[in-house]
């Protein structure tokens, strides 16, 4: 859960690639194996907001660490603008019995390829973000046709 109030966001226009990984560092060097589990976001009573979520997993290759990486948006469960308020992983561990973690990392990636593509963290953040279709563009150059085709007596008619 995340503390002082805070939650997590998502709003229209974060892609459905947003997601929240973990990183576990263990005291190894090279290939430790692969973590495995499920995961799921959180209410503000830490009540899950969706059925658990197969992750995503990998691990480096020469620095000991082991990644899972839940994508909430892909299951179709979740409607947006959504906030969370923490996010539950069900980890299975390799089996190693050497092997000891040493420290971890939690991140909240928007993983998009649009600068619209974004979440927030409350609380004050808008109450949502719609991505930008070009109506903006598409407004003004009616209105500048508009105005430009109307003739000049016409504007300073008596």
């Amino acid at each position: 859960m995340f503390t002082n109030g805070e939650f997590a966001r998502l709003f229209t226009a974060t892609s459905s690639q947003f997601a929240a990984t973990l990183t576990l560092q263990t005291g190894e060097s090279g290939l430790v194996g692969f973590l495995g589990g499920t995961g799921e976001l959180l209410d503000q009573q830490g009540n899950p907001l969706e059925t658990p979520q197969d992750l995503g997993s990998a691990s480096g290759n020469d620095d000991g660490s082991m990644h899972v990486v839940l994508s909430p948006l892909l299951s179709g469960q979740l409607q947006k603008p959504l906030d969370f308020f923490g996010v539950h992983y069900d980890l299975t561990l390799p089996s190693n019995p050497s092997v000891t973690i040493s420290g971890s990392d939690f991140q909240l990636i928007a993983a998009g390829v649009n600068h619209d593509d974004r979440f927030g963290i409350g609380p004050g953040v808008p109450t949502d973000i719609v991505p930008d279709a070009g109506s903006t563009l598409f407004l003004f150059g009616l209105g500048l046709i508009v105005v430009l085709g109307i003739p000049n007596r016409m504007l300073f008619a008596r």
